[in-house]
């Protein structure tokens, strides 16, 4: 299956988000991409950094565009995996939505709350965000929660192909550092659990974790120019596992109590 990551500025205007998704799921789509992944919050920006807070989003408006968007992949019979804020029992979640012809939208809430995110949101309570989606099994993470194994440890557990983690992390300069630790995080999670990890940026400051796509192995497949809007596009299939793949397997099975 051939996955597009969408690299680009989000911004507090919702029609201009929405139209920027909707150009990337029509180039995507015409490149032979099965599944769009965006950033975190692509659809109403991330707050306080893309929109000012919570309070600026009209979430009558961003319900008329995840209907628009379901509408697209549904005449396209395509995926788009897109970052937003939902309201869930009068709390603000951090959530991915998973748009899939035929179904309802499907949602994964952050966990890993710190900062922005602590004052902004309250924490999911799902910890699962894994779906089978055109026979690749994908689980989906979002930024901070890329710092902890933990988590990404569970996507191990529900045999996922692949784990998606999709970022809102900029900064007002660049950050080389930060950057390389972040792509350090998402090369040992791949390497850890012997699954391939995609992960999407966006372009709104300094990036300062990338939008690339990481082998079982821990090679860097492919990375998007930075500060550049893009998108970027790799191709996933189940793999048979070499012998050392296999002895990272087995050990981690015997260290999670599994079979």
């Amino acid at each position: 299956m051939r996955i597009a990551a969408m690299q680009s500025a989000t911004s507090s205007d919702l029609e201009h988000n929405v139209a920027q998704i909707l150009r990337a799921l029509s180039r995507a789509c015409d490149s032979d991409a099965r599944l769009l992944v965006t950033p975190e919050c692509a659809l109403c920006g991330y707050p306080p950094i893309e929109i000012d807070s919570i309070s600026a989003i009209d979430f009558d408006a961003q319900n008329q565009a995840i209907d628009r968007l379901r509408a697209e992949c549904n005449r396209r019979d395509a995926h788009l995996l897109v970052g937003m804020v939902r309201t869930v029992g009068g709390a603000h979640r951090n959530s991915m939505a998973l748009l899939s012809p035929g179904y309802e939208p499907r949602y994964y809430d952050k966990r890993a709350l710190w900062g922005w995110d602590q004052n902004n949101f309250a924490p999911g309570d799902d910890s699962s965000g894994v779906w089978d989606v055109e026979g690749i099994r994908i689980g989906v993470r979002i930024c901070f929660e890329v710092r902890f194994p933990e988590f990404f440890r569970e996507l191990y557990r529900e045999h996922a192909d692949a784990a998606i983690v999709a970022f809102a992390d900029v900064g007002q300069r660049a950050d080389p550092r930060r950057y390389s630790t972040l792509q350090a995080h998402l090369i040992t999670r791949a390497v850890e659990n012997t699954f391939h990890v995609v992960s999407a940026n966006s372009t709104s400051g300094y990036q300062t974790a990338p939008t690339c796509a990481i082998g079982p192995n821990g090679d860097i497949r492919v990375e998007a120019k930075r500060q550049t809007d893009t998108i970027m596009y790799y191709d996933i299939s189940k793999r048979n596992l070499t012998y050392g793949d296999e002895g990272r397997v087995h050990i981690s099975n015997t260290l999670l109590g599994l079979r």
